[in-house]
């Protein structure tokens, strides 16, 4: 049998979890659109991807034109659509290697297409997965200041390291809410290994209010696990444009010299943002 009072914690628990951690995530019923990098931030999709560009620039020389990282920014968030929102794969949520499957699609059909406002499309989704995959798994917990940047395509064929692990967004009729409230009370070094039960609610690092996202990194000077996954973000959405760049001929149209914008394109993206 089981004692009243163990009942009583067991409520007491579940009333926390919904009111602390999956409320934000699951109103309004039946589901609410899986968002990262957005929110009071202070890192979103717009900035991270706006950095990105910038640090492009500087490491290759060449810019791109205001115009064209525009459209690359507002592709960037369309996936936060109402008619995209709902699809997992775009956000790496559920299932890693459904999420590596997307990103290599997109990234094909970027490159092969010579339309540029498809390409846009498919680039900014492209860039919206990638910069996903580092708040809604535990890859910057497990690998924190290597920056060493996850091998995502390859997930797609080989199964992911055994604790790597995204967030499941639940149906909030279906909560195993004792698992969730386990997974809120894992200490800070056990991160990097698989918690049963982890829910995107306990995983997300979508801004500084998020349950994870506001905790300091150990030896991290103040930096949040938010803005150290958002790092992760920055650093892998360069190698992605570097990508489009070798292989893109929309993309190369809208390259230039760096020092021929005379700083331009940045003073033009931050006037439009």
């Amino acid at each position: 049998m089981i004692s009243l009072k163990t009942l009583m914690i067991r409520n007491i628990a579940r009333i926390l979890v919904v009111a602390f951690c999956f409320l934000p995530n699951v109103l309004p019923l039946p589901r609410k659109k899986m968002v990262a990098f957005g929110g009071s931030g202070p890192y979103d999709h717009t900035r991270i991807t706006r950095l990105a560009l910038e640090r492009f620039a500087e490491r290759t020389g060449l810019a791109v034109r205001a115009d064209c990282s525009q459209m690359l920014i507002h592709g960037s968030v369309i996936s936060d659509s109402e008619r995209t929102a709902y699809i997992e794969e775009l956000h790496c949520d559920n299932n890693i290697m459904r999420c590596a499957k997307k990103l290599h699609e997109l990234k094909h059909l970027a490159i092969h297409e010579p339309d540029p406002p498809r390409f846009y499309y498919h680039a900014g989704q492209a860039l919206h997965l990638v910069q996903d995959f580092y708040s809604h798994t535990n890859w910057a917990e497990t690998f924190r200041f290597t920056y060493l940047l996850a091998p995502i395509e390859s997930f797609k064929d080989l199964p992911p390291p055994e604790d790597l692990q995204t967030g499941v967004f639940p149906d909030p009729l279906q909560i195993n809410y004792e698992a969730a409230f386990r997974c809120l009370l894992v200490p800070e070094d056990k991160w990097n290994r698989f918690i049963p039960g982890a829910t995107h609610g306990c995983l997300n690092k979508d801004t500084n209010r998020s349950v994870r996202g506001m905790r300091a990194v150990q030896d991290g000077f103040g930096m949040t696990y938010h803005e150290l996954a958002a790092e992760y973000a920055i650093r892998h959405s360069v190698d992605l444009l570097e990508h489009l760049r070798s292989h893109s001929i929309v993309m190369n149209t809208c390259l230039i010299p760096d020092k021929l914008s005379l700083g331009c394109n940045q003073s033009i993206n931050e006037l439009l943002q």
